[in-house]
């Protein structure tokens, strides 16, 4: 529940601290954090301040400008300070309101991360006293009171000796409005089917019909459900310099996130067809289902830091830990389906949430300038290590006796030339006893004992041998030591692997259930004789401790041309060595060469290239191996029938087939920037940047390409007069290519073919994939005063547009060929998915007196979105249940009245 009273007490500690002989420290809630704001507070003061006339200099009349040329803008006039008592004086200033929208709005897009909620707000509030004579301040600052976005921060303080800083904020983050769900218990660790609806875990109907009518019951069930997150962050954070040298600083936080969010369930393969109970209506081999994911989350971060400061060396040695808390450990829901194993028989689904872990890190810094030609000397060393120990859970948590669909006694890969016998009786059902699989006794250990070392060196330095010539070249080192272990077996029978989806694949899907056999019949086990199912597919039943050692090599120099033109000449060398990857080592030699031009009196000029390539060892497709149990295939006789010889499987993946972080590419990138001065008082900015990735990739990802431009205009015309205008375009291409594999057998058995072409994958199962994002922003805005009324409005245009284009050698290269629907449509790829999102805020401030005004406000948002995957979605529709939580059309108006004071 929300602490409508924090931003009191927080004051009154502060307020405490500032009078108190000896000062107090807070237990709870403590850290540092960014820059505070709202979406209407976007300053943390007054929404409207006046501008200060005399710019940032008292010296100097025209508007400067920064180093690389832009204008600055004329600051705000800085808060006014009255005197209280004696040697304290205070500043304070206000605003204060009331809101409306022109109708409530469900969608997640409009109401993330601010709070659009009618009625009165105390929108932004600055108070600050500070003692002229012991140099003691204490500043209060917050936004949005009592509200979902609120903020505020304490700062108080003895200049030049300590500095104390409590903060707080709040953020909503909705997902999707409008979403419906047949459960109940959303946001916990168990969501149950609604009663009175004629739903039972497990499922009523087994054929079409029956299946027919639990979907019936499940959109007569449906409600509306809240589906976000709120983020509530608070944190302490205290500087003290223990002599002219030496500082120290300390922080704390504490980040809670609480809410819900959408959540995929499955029970096997969803889209499988097979015969109804013998019959001819073919029904769903599996279903899925869009369940709700609690979270109930604590991170704290802490900050411990030491430095020292004495003539030209610096040392900083920093300690920073966090730890993350999940108060719910699994999300558990009520399978509403029933499955090829009749009603009732697979009930529930679960799945374990994010553990708890924890990270610690250390770190020395060390730095001097003290060294000849003018030369600079830094170097750093961190060790780090991450670790959680999560309990684990039983690998299923159904209960009975899992009956699999009749195996036949032809075919591949399952085939059997006599009868399968269960429990000593002829059978063509085999049995998967849940008893020995849902208690954590089926797991050969308890526990993730999970670990990974970090550590992180570098050294770098600089020398200017003459005035016009700067060298500096940098040496890193991060390396990631994985020390985590499982493997997946069962002590109570002997099997390695898992029961995938709680049993899901072993009623539904035969032989993809995820334990590792070499055949099919009744075996002898720890626990007695079980049922065992040929495995169809390779299996990791071991953890695959991923890491990598990262080693950058990097020097460069600047040569001034003349007084203010420079050029950059860089090298850099990038190379990985990585653990059980497709390639054991990758390596990238990266060209920069840059012109930085201020000698124009109009203008300053920056250009810049890039040039990188990238190359490896040798690539193996399966590096997988010694984590993967591979089961032998059978080879069918000339009968149809098993032939009692094994072989192994097919290849793991397409020989060819490159991941994009690992193949070869050469990358290119141009970057030009030009500032012009049209006046003293008027800037144009042009920018332009191009990236070009190209991949020695037949298959997989083979192009990247972004083009971006911007423009930006603005005109400061005086402390009461501006105007600005931009617009931005960026287009991004990417290409990617694959072949299907052959799927008939699965596969060629037999054949270990892995090439492009080959019986596995051949080449009228290929395809490519062409995507396309185009992104184009536009903005302009307005500020003037007349007399004592100011206008201040800007309009904000977003429209982005993604495309897929497809090409395929032939309709087998597409999934379910078979169907001529899907054949009919697939064309060369989908609508394209478009979003728009139109917004324009206007301010008009009425000066009642040069401390008082009013404010009043109005904001139009609004945004549409077209988008296929969504088009004609239900929310139950065959073995499939969806939330419905896609994106919300919205066209809203918002309007406030706020008054505004400061003291003067």
């Amino acid at each position: 529940m929300k602490n409508k009273f924090l931003a009191p007490n927080a004051l009154a500690f502060a307020i405490y601290q500032l009078f108190a002989a000896n000062p107090a420290w807070a237990d709870s809630a403590l850290g540092a954090d960014t820059v505070l704001s709202n979406t209407l507070a976007p300053r943390a003061m007054l929404t409207s301040p006046e501008r200060d006339a005399r710019g940032k200099s008292l010296f100097i009349l025209d508007l400067q400008r920064t180093p690389g040329g832009l204008l600055y803008a004329y600051p705000f006039e800085p808060p006014v300070y009255v005197p209280l008592s004696d040697d304290w004086v205070a500043h304070l200033s206000a605003e204060v309101g009331a809101l409306h929208t022109s109708h409530p709005v469900s969608s997640a897009k409009f109401n993330e991360r601010r709070d659009w909620s009618n009625g009165l707000l105390l929108n932004s509030y600055n108070f600050g006293v500070e003692n002229e004579k012991s140099a003691r301040y204490l500043e209060v600052a917050g936004g949005g009171l009592a509200r979902d976005d609120q903020f505020m921060q304490v700062k108080y303080g003895h200049y030049n000796d300590y500095k104390v800083r409590f903060y707080y904020n709040e953020l909503a983050q909705p997902f999707g409005g409008g979403a419906r769900t047949f459960f109940d218990g959303a946001g916990g660790g168990n969501l149950t089917l609604r009663p009175g609806f004629g739903l039972v875990p497990g499922g009523a109907g087994r054929d079409a019909a029956g299946k027919a009518n639990d979907a019936l019951n499940m959109r007569r069930a449906l409600q509306g459900v809240d589906l976000g997150l709120t983020r509530k962050k608070a944190g302490l954070e205290s500087e003290a310099f223990i002599n002219d040298d030496t500082s120290v600083l300390m922080r704390y936080s504490q980040e809670r996130r609480e809410g819900s969010r959408p959540f995929g369930g499955t029970m096997g393969f969803v889209f499988g067809m097979t015969p109804a109970g013998g019959g001819a209506t073919n029904v769903p081999t599996g279903s899925a289902v869009e369940t709700i994911e609690p979270t109930d989350y604590r991170t704290h971060d802490v900050l411990t830091s030491v430095r020292w400061v004495k003539d030209a060396a610096q040392a900083n040695l920093t300690y920073t830990g966090s730890f993350f808390r999940n108060n719910i450990d699994t999300l558990t829901w009520e399978n509403p389906y029933s499955s090829a194993g009749g009603p009732g028989v697979l009930k529930y689904g679960r799945t374990d949430l994010a553990p708890n872990n924890d990270f610690h890190n250390l770190k020395l810094e060390l730095a001097t300038s003290d060294l000849p030609m003018r030369g600079q000397l830094n170097g750093s060393l961190s060790i780090g290590r991450m670790t959680q120990n999560d309990a684990y859970i039983a690998p299923m948590v159904n209960t009975g006796l899992l009956v699999s669909p009749a195996i036949s006694s032809t075919g591949a890969p399952l085939a059997n030339p006599t009868p399968f016998t269960s429990g000593g009786a002829a059978s063509a059902s085999p049995i998967l006893n849940a008893s020995l699989w849902n208690t954590t006794d089926a797991l050969s250990q308890k526990s993730a004992n999970a670990k990974i070392g970090t550590w992180l060196g570098t050294l770098g330095g600089s020398i200017q041998p003459s005035d016009s010539l700067t060298v500096r070249g940098k040496v890193r080192r991060y390396a990631e030591d994985n020390s985590t272990s499982y493997t997946a077996y069962n002590p109570l029978t002997g099997q390695y692997g898992y029961v995938a989806l709680d049993g899901g694949l072993w009623v539904n899907s035969k032989g993809y259930s995820g334990i590792y056999s070499d055949t099919t019949g009744t075996v002898a086990s720890p626990s007695g004789n079980i049922d065992v199912l040929r495995s169809v597919f390779p299996i990791r039943y071991r953890s695959i401790p991923f890491e990598y050692r990262k080693d950058n090599y990097n020097v460069d120099a600047d040569y001034r041309l003349a007084r203010r033109t420079t050029l950059t000449f860089g090298y850099e060398r990038e190379e990985y060595t990585r653990a059980h990857r497709e390639r054991d080592r990758t390596w990238e030699n990266r060209f920069r060469a840059a012109l930085n031009n201020r000698d124009l009196d109009w203008a300053t000029v920056r250009l810049s290239y890039e040039y990188g390539k990238r190359a490896g060892g040798t690539y193996n497709p399966d590096p997988y191996e010694p984590f993967i149990m591979s089961p032998a295939a059978p080879v069918p006789s000339t009968q149809g029938g098993n032939s009692g010889n094994l072989m192994a499987i097919p290849p793991h993946t397409l020989n060819d087939l490159r991941k994009f972080d690992l193949s070869d590419r050469i990358q290119r990138v141009v970057n030009a920037r030009i500032n012009v001065m049209l006046r003293q008082d008027m800037d144009l900015m042009l920018s332009g940047k191009v990236l070009d990735n190209s991949y020695d990739a037949d298959f997989g990802r083979s192009l990247e390409r972004t083009n971006s431009l911007n423009a930006d205009w603005s005109w400061n015309l005086s402390p009461r007069t501006g105007t600005y205008a931009h617009y931005g375009f960026q287009r991004t291409r990417q290409r990617q290519a694959n072949i299907n594999d052959a799927v008939s057998g699965p596969y060629n058995l037999g054949n270990q073919d892995g090439a492009a072409g080959g019986a596995n994958y051949p080449l009228a199962n290929a395809w490519s994939q062409t995507a396309t994002d185009k992104n184009h922003s536009v903005g302009f805005g307005l500020r003037h005063a007349f007399g004592q009324v100011t206008l201040d409005s800007n309009f904000s245009m977003l429209f982005a547009r993604t495309g897929n284009a497809y090409t395929y050698a032939s309709t087998a290269a597409l999934t379910g060929a078979t169907n001529a629907v899907l054949i009919a449509q697939a064309g060369n790829g989908m609508d394209d998915t478009l979003y728009r999102q139109n917004t324009l805020d206007t301010s008009l401030t009425f000066h009642v007196k040069k401390n008082m005004a009013w404010r009043l406000f109005h904001r139009y948002d609004r945004a549409k979105f077209a988008d296929w995957h969504y088009d004609g979605l239900q929310n139950v529709y065959n073995n499939i249940a969806f939330l419905g939580a896609g994106p919300q059309n919205y066209s809203v108006n918002t309007v406030g009245v706020f008054f505004q004071y400061s003291m003067n």
